[in-house]
């Protein structure tokens, strides 16, 4: 039996079981698949855009490198929001 099961394999539940893992916990990280077995990330954004937090988050724990190398040659969007500029 897993400690811990996290429903969304998004980058706050791959955060959360990264750094429960890191904690010492046996994590389990539960994504709902679409019909044809793609996952819903793979939509018009994805992955593809983060927020100047999550970059800095996955820098510090060593994970940026493994991000970066996994999105090679995916199309990557950079910018700010509206938002981001107030």
């Amino acid at each position: 039996m897993r400690d811990v099961a996290i429903a969304g394999g998004g980058p706050v539940g791959l955060t959360l079981a990264v750094e429960l893992g890191l904690a010492g916990l046996d994590v389990l990280v539960l994504e709902r698949l679409t019909r044809d077995g793609q996952r819903e990330v793979d939509g018009p954004m994805g992955y593809r855009a983060m927020n100047v937090p999550t970059v800095e988050h996955l820098d510090r724990r060593g994970l940026l490198p493994a991000v970066r190398k996994a999105q090679a040659g995916a199309p990557t969007l950079f910018g700010r929001t509206r938002a981001a500029r107030r």
